[in-house]
């Protein structure tokens, strides 16, 4: 028996490359803005957002090689989609440091309960920041016994070690997740003038993706999933989360002393959650950061992430009265956060 199967023509192959390639683009630019300025309002894409972005660059591994040897032309706006989540979605940012000046305050910011037994030692050696905000962390002499000439307090899960007096220190009681403070905060006196640190750990949302399991998936499009660990659904949960930052946000906006913000936001850097404070707050790797500022998870066997972390879940903001100048991510240490380092000034409007 004769086959008569019809092989496309190459005019039929250029014409799907173009409309595969139209179809990849706009889908891609509007998946990227929707992961950015809606996030957590929609439960499915609040899922896709912990994701790798390197993920959304999949089908260029079949598009690229096809189009550069039928339709180089279309290589142009496929590579221009690599650059688009390379560059701006990953925000890479290329600012120097600049040099040490007695009005600066060094910051580090680490959960340090998710290290691993990866110490953190090290890196507080090379850089000597003027405060250190950790976070879940439980003994605090281990610390006050490795900085005997520093002040270190210590409120709940959140630490505070500081080359200048902490004046006061409290646990933020009015914004809270399933009973637990969400943040601590710090007043230090810098230069003889009052200052507030503020220490956050925003909830995990591992709880949360396990409700997406085995048949909560099905479930949680039915509108029918529900956990008995908290009662919510996915959805209802993402939509707490929204409501715990905007409590969190009140209690910034309140704030009557010049202040920063640092921690674990547990929320990458897009999204409603990371705007609701960036469009208060002024993001230190945003606006002074160099590299990629990624800090979870510092370690994964993912090779499109390059076996390295592809999330900022770590961040630092200015609020009034200071103004970044630096911004970094720890490097190399396979812990589960990394160490995120930033460098402030007062602001001038202060």
């Amino acid at each position: 028996m004769r086959l008569n199967a019809k092989i496309p023509s190459d005019a039929l192959v250029k014409k799907a490359l173009h409309r595969l390639t139209a179809i990849y683009v706009l889908s891609l630019v509007l998946l990227l803005a929707a992961l950015e300025w809606w996030g957590e309002r929609n439960w499915l894409l609040a899922a896709l957002l912990y994701l790798p972005p390197q993920l959304w660059l999949a089908p260029l591994a079949v598009l690229l090689p096809i189009s550069s040897w039928l339709r180089p032309a279309l290589c142009f706006p496929q590579i221009a989609c690599v650059a688009l989540v390379g560059l701006a979605f990953l925000h890479i940012r290329w600012h120097a440091r600049p040099g040490p000046s007695p009005g600066f305050l060094t910051l580090v910011t680490n959960n340090y309960g998710q290290s691993g037994g990866r110490s953190l030692e090290p890196f507080l050696d090379a850089e000597n920041p003027d405060l250190v905000l950790l976070q879940e962390t439980g003994n605090v002499l281990p610390w006050r016994k490795k900085f005997p000439d520093r002040f270190v307090q210590a409120q709940g899960e959140f630490i505070a070690i500081s080359k200048y007096p902490i004046k006061s220190a409290s646990l933020v009681t009015s914004a809270k997740w399933l009973g637990r403070p969400v943040a601590a905060r710090f007043e230090i006196s810098f230069h003889g003038k009052r200052a507030t640190v503020f220490s956050v750990h925003l909830p995990t949302p591992r709880p949360d993706f396990a409700k997406l399991k085995g048949l909560g998936l099905l479930k949680e499009l039915a509108g029918r999933n529900r956990r008995l660990s908290d009662g919510l659904s996915f959805r209802e949960s993402m939509a707490a989360r929204i409501e715990l930052a905007r409590s969190l946000r009140e209690v910034f906006a309140r704030e009557s002393n010049p202040f920063i913000v640092a921690g674990d936001f547990n929320v990458p850097d897009h999204g409603c959650i990371y705007h609701l404070f960036a469009s208060s707050l002024t993001d230190a790797f945003a606006h002074s950061g160099r590299g990629w500022g990624l800090t979870f998870p510092g370690s994964t066997r993912n090779p499109l992430t390059g076996f390295g972390p592809w999330m900022r879940l770590d961040q630092a903001f200015a609020g009034k009265g200071w103004e970044p100048v630096f911004c970094e991510a720890e490097p190399r240490r396979r812990s589960q956060h990394r160490a995120l380092l930033a460098i402030f000034r007062p602001s001038e409007k202060s």
